[in-house]
């Protein structure tokens, strides 16, 4: 595989998806029939799933994005057989080199995968892929922790994780109303079992000696912030009254029931997400606790794990 052979395969896939979104959209007499649709996708299809475990990480993006126009194309042939490459990544303890690529394409093919009237199985594969990749989470391995949060904020920013109670409105499809509300009971969860993973992450991460602040590790672990800053900014605003309710009170009992002394920049994140959604709720149920502890402890000046380097500290002075 070459940059320029998996470039191509993402531009055919984007523009015959493009050609056949506007003879649709504009009305005009197709050309391009739903055979030819159907033959494009099974030609397509071989070369995109060879080139999605590329050693080469652009031409496995593009494989992704190639997926995507294929879902979108013809999802009832195309998403199947790159749904069974998925499972078969999540669960083999033999091939967990190709996990990083599995969820790479899921967070590609996810709004083909559950659009209304595209792939009518979709919904139904929810429940168990959102388990399989919560070991994704992974405090020694970041490029998959980061490709499963990616992946998580993909999925999150449109699904409202609130469970559905009423019965199918008239005129709605009965059991696929059924199948989309047992779908819904899984939310709560999945929720909080992400948020038991984000503070075993948080707990278990390494930090770096005071040498090696400004190194690849210092960068590492920015990176890691911010993805777990945009995962669950999303997932805090999705959930629903009852669950944000139960969710503020977890990460409480995590904050002050663990001595969790070089954890302030997650701390923070956590804080701050839950904050942004409701910060009426997040300070009554912080600020009392930190005054009574502050009280308590009045002399406590934790010192900050992050500072600047200046060259007169590291370079020790000559003897005059």
């Amino acid at each position: 595989w070459t940059h320029r052979l998996s470039d191509l395969l993402c531009s055919l896939c984007e523009n015959f998806y493009k050609r056949v979104s506007v003879e649709k959209h504009k009305g005009l007499t197709p050309c391009v029939t739903k055979a030819d649709v159907e033959a494009f996708c099974c030609m397509m299809l071989p070369l995109a799933l060879q080139g999605l475990y590329s050693k080469s990480a652009s031409a496995s993006l593009q494989s992704c994005t190639a997926l995507k126009y294929l879902g979108l194309l013809d999802a009832d042939n195309s998403l199947p057989p790159l749904l069974d490459q998925v499972y078969s990544a999540l669960t083999t303890l033999t091939e967990v080199h190709q996990t990083t690529s599995a969820m790479q394409a899921l967070a590609a093919v996810w709004f083909p995968m559950v659009q209304s009237g595209n792939f009518s199985a979709g919904a139904a594969h929810l429940p168990a892929l959102m388990q399989l990749t919560l070991d994704g989470i992974d405090s020694n391995d970041l490029l998959k922790t980061w490709t499963t949060l990616r992946l998580y904020t993909v999925l999150v920013s449109g699904l409202p994780l609130i469970p559905i109670t009423d019965d199918a409105p008239p005129g709605r499809d009965a059991e696929r109303h059924e199948v989309i509300r047992q779908v819904t009971d899984t939310f709560a969860d999945w929720a909080f079992k992400f948020l038991d993973q984000a503070f075993a992450f948080i707990v278990n991460q390494n930090y770096p000696h005071a040498e090696e602040e400004h190194a690849k590790s210092d960068i590492e672990g920015r990176t890691s912030e911010m993805m777990f800053h945009c995962t669950l900014e999303v997932l805090f605003m999705q959930l629903g009254d009852k669950l944000f309710d139960r969710a503020l009170r977890k990460v409480a009992n995590f904050c002050f029931t663990n001595l969790l002394t070089h954890q302030t920049e997650h701390l923070g994140i956590l804080l701050t997400c839950l904050c942004r959604v409701d910060p009426e709720a997040a300070v009554k149920m912080f600020l009392p606790t930190c005054l009574r502890i502050l009280l308590v402890s009045p002399n406590l000046s934790p010192s900050p794990r992050r500072y600047v380097k200046t060259p007169s500290s590291a370079v020790p002075q000559k003897e005059r």
